[in-house]
């Protein structure tokens, strides 16, 4: 993206100005009720901040302030002022940031005053989480690896012979592409009948077998591990894109994994960082600090729950409500039945409607590549089966589909990315709540093909899987933003009225089933 178009998020909603003067001079100060706080801020940072009303492209901004203050700005100037607005948790901004926190061989630079100092940094992981792979190959089906860096390019092309099947062989071991809205060229691992042609036929990788897993490419090496600096350290966490999770979870404690895991950080350039000021709801920010602790209250009601997913969800996000709702926002009214029954099919209908129409905007190109849309047509025909089984979609688990439920949600929120990469915490996890809504009508839609009643933990394992893979997808989150604000409200505040009364959200057909193939 080109840095005359990144967006400039806005002030915080809920902070106020304070003018004074001190010496015959006006002083402004940002005051801050949320946190405590009043901010002296010079006459240049005033005007900035007076224009930081909206989200807006640094050109727009750049172009008010030459309008409104007198004279232009230089735009290092303005990102200075950007960085420390930022820095002291004064923009309505995502949580996360990637442009701090740097990560080289396992060891994070941090710099003071324009010094860097080297310190090693303690990786922080929940001392249950486990994983070893169970070499089924599930991640290598269905998707596109990469991309590939050019070492890897290089020594694996140096080794073709090595590694190629006679299938194929035409086409090379990779195909360059420019991703939507990008400007630069990536490598992706050539696919064979469905999966990476490296894949053998006993789910193991031949780059691994023949060469050793130093010549994978690192998204590969690095599957399904992800990191999160923070103040106490390297947060690991788990990407939940494994099918084979329930059986992977059983294996070797990720804590005594660290050696592995240093070695892995070398192939991260940059990682996520948590910023100091943490936003819960858009209008109620509080320090890291703070947030670890309402985190580590979340946890235990998420753990303390009996029940499956839902039940799990609804506790935790219990937890953050009462904290929004201690900070003076309280808890919005519930919408009546017949209200939120239309309020949740009008979402069903746009979300399904609005993934048609992602489809048919990409059409085949050419002979050279297959658009597969498998399991968005998958998940369009789950959500028009929600009405007649909303009962089962919203039902809770048991077993070992309970189990994955809790390592799903678990995750979410020690693993920190998800719960801290939109702008408020509160819409991540009604995002999590949509995402297992998501996860549940594909997992009973798939059980009903194969006629089963119910679904098992390989058909909840398998809608997971499917759609969190979806909701990374940069065309996908675009499409879905529009439906952020009903997704917060029906599946975070909401979220317990739709499970309590899901079987009233049920339709019957007037028309009688007759299976006749």
């Amino acid at each position: 993206m080109k840095e005359n178009a990144e967006t400039v998020p806005r002030l915080r909603r809920d902070l106020a100005w304070d003018e004074s003067t001190e010496d015959g001079k006006t002083v402004f100060r940002i005051v801050d009720e949320r946190l405590g706080r009043r901010l002296k801020v010079d006459h240049r940072g005033h005007e900035v901040a007076r224009l930081l009303d909206r989200p807006q492209t640094t050109t727009e901004l750049l172009s008010r302030i030459a309008e409104t203050a007198g004279g232009p700005m230089k735009p290092d100037a303005l990102r200075r002022v950007l960085a420390s607005f930022e820095g002291l948790g004064l923009l309505d901004s995502g949580n996360l940031s990637t442009a701090r926190g740097e990560v080289q061989e396992g060891r994070a630079t941090r710099g003071k005053q324009g010094d860097d100092q080297d310190v090693t940094v303690p990786l922080v992981v929940d001392p249950d989480l486990r994983f070893t792979c169970t070499s089924c190959g599930s991640c290598c089906v269905g998707v596109n690896i990469g991309p590939v860096t050019e070492d890897i390019v290089g020594n694996l092309e140096d080794h073709a012979d090595e590694i190629r099947t006679g299938k194929g062989s035409g086409r090379g071991l990779f195909f360059s592409m420019v991703p939507e809205g990008e400007e630069r060229e990536i490598r992706v691992c050539q696919s064979m009948n469905g999966a990476c042609m490296f894949l053998d036929p006993d789910g193991l990788c031949r780059v691994h077998r023949r060469l050793g897993t130093e010549a994978k490419p690192h998204v590969c090496r690095l599957f399904p591990y992800r990191f999160v600096l923070g103040p106490d350290g390297i947060h690991v966490g788990l990407q939940m894109e494994c099918r084979e999770m329930l059986e992977a979870s059983r294996g070797q404690r990720v804590r005594d994994q660290e050696p592995a895991l240093r070695e892995l950080l070398k192939l991260v350039p940059t990682v996520p960082s948590v910023r100091p000021f943490v936003s819960l709801d858009g209008e109620l920010a509080i320090p890291y600090d703070e947030y670890e602790a309402l985190e580590k209250s979340i946890l235990a009601a998420v753990r303390a729950a009996d029940g499956g997913g839902f039940t799990r969800i609804l506790a935790g996000f219990e937890v953050l409500a009462k904290r929004c709702e201690t900070g003076g926002f309280p808890v919005p009214p519930p919408s009546e039945p017949a209200d939120l029954r239309v309020a949740f099919y009008s979402l069903v209908g746009e979300v399904g409607e609005t993934l048609v129409q992602l489809k048919e905007s990409y059409s085949e190109e050419g002979g050279r590549i297959r658009f597969h849309t498998g399991n968005l047509d998958l998940l369009v025909e789950a959500l028009t089966d929600v009405p007649l089984f909303a009962g089962t979609v919203f039902a809770d688990e048991e077993g070992e589909a309970a189990r994955f439920a809790l390592m799903v949600t678990e995750n979410f929120w020690s693993s920190k990315e998800e719960a801290l990469a939109p702008a408020e915490v509160v819409t991540a996890a009604a995002g999590h709540g949509f995402h297992w809504f998501l996860a549940r009508a594909l997992a009973v839609s798939r059980a009903r093909q194969v006629h089963r009643r119910y679904p098992t933990e390989r058909d909840l394992m398998d809608g997971w899987v499917s759609t969190h893979m979806m909701l990374r997808n940069k065309r996908i989150r675009e499409a879905l933003g529009q439906f952020e604000e009903p997704i917060r409200r029906l599946f975070g505040h909401e979220l317990v009225n739709l499970v309590e009364g899901r079987r009233d959200l049920e339709q019957v057909s007037s028309r009688t089933d007759f299976y006749l193939f």
